[in-house]
């Protein structure tokens, strides 16, 4: 195993049974899933699970609960967390991060976003922050699983909803095969706190990079050598989607974004 094993407090009772809390540093592109079964390999049991997700594609605190431990997962679920976000202006994907396919009709490509604008619209973010959830997620509306519809059908549109008055904070997504609409929901809404959002650097990743991160085609039509990318540090309540965040921060700036790379650091007081 590679995982790198930053602390942990695991014991055996009379029995050989192991129970406790595992803190593993996840690598890029293993899943969190990936992590639990080499723990159950380890530990030899089949009573491990994680307490929150991360991403294939992000690295960082995995808190691997083990035995009795497992007792513990929503304890920890319930806390507040800490990432490092690295978010790549000027180009949109259907998931919001580098997983996703590039999103053509969402590209409005500048050179003008201003280092100073992006500290002012990351700063906008501190306080109540309401966030509607990605359609790629595992939310349940009406029975069904947002993500599982969003792969069932070939595209699918997001919009306001008109019907409900210009004041309604509520967003609509539609889902077609082709041009046929086959199905319709409304986006859950979140109301989250981000305690603090700090900006630790600007920089730039050419095209020829990026192609190593975003496996899609569709980068060899833009013609653009180069891109913006801001890393933060972000603090924020317990089910923020970050990549739905650097999605929402490319709106306010008025530029596609995704999330590029992501770290987490800390849960609750237990960091990396």
């Amino acid at each position: 195993m590679n995982n790198l094993i930053v602390n942990h407090k695991l014991k055996q009772d009379e029995f050989g049974r192991w129970s406790g809390v595992e803190i593993i540093d996840k690598p890029k592109w293993k899943t969190s899933h990936d992590i639990v079964d080499e723990s159950r390999i380890k530990y030899g049991t089949r009573q491990v699970g994680h307490a929150g997700t991360l991403d294939p594609f992000a690295t960082g605190l995995l808190i691997v609960l083990v035995g009795k431990a497992t007792k513990l997962s929503d304890q920890f679920l319930n806390m507040d967390k800490e990432y490092e976000a690295e978010i790549l202006f000027e180009i949109g994907t259907d998931t919001g991060d580098i997983e996703g396919e590039i999103t053509n009709d969402k590209f409005k490509i500048t050179k003008n976003i201003e280092n100073e604008k992006i500290k002012i619209v990351l700063e906008s973010f501190i306080g109540k922050y309401n966030q509607f959830v990605p359609v790629y997620s595992s939310v349940k509306v009406k029975g069904d699983k947002l993500r599982v519809l969003a792969r069932k059908y070939e595209k699918f549109e997001i919009m306001g909803d008109k019907s409900k008055g210009k004041n309604q904070n509520s967003k609509i997504v539609k889902f077609f095969n082709g041009d046929d609409l086959k199905k319709e929901v409304e986006l859950p809404l979140k109301h989250l706190k981000v305690y603090e959002m700090e900006l630790l650097e600007i920089n730039e990743i050419t095209k020829e990079d990026l192609k190593k991160e975003l496996k899609d085609e569709n980068l060899q039509d833009i013609n653009i050598s180069s891109f913006k990318t801001a890393k933060v540090r972000i603090f924020a309540s317990k089910g923020i989607y970050i990549r739905q965040l650097a999605v929402d921060i490319g709106d306010k700036l008025g530029v596609a974004a995704t999330l590029l790379n992501l770290r987490r650091t800390r849960v609750g007081d237990i960091a990396i």
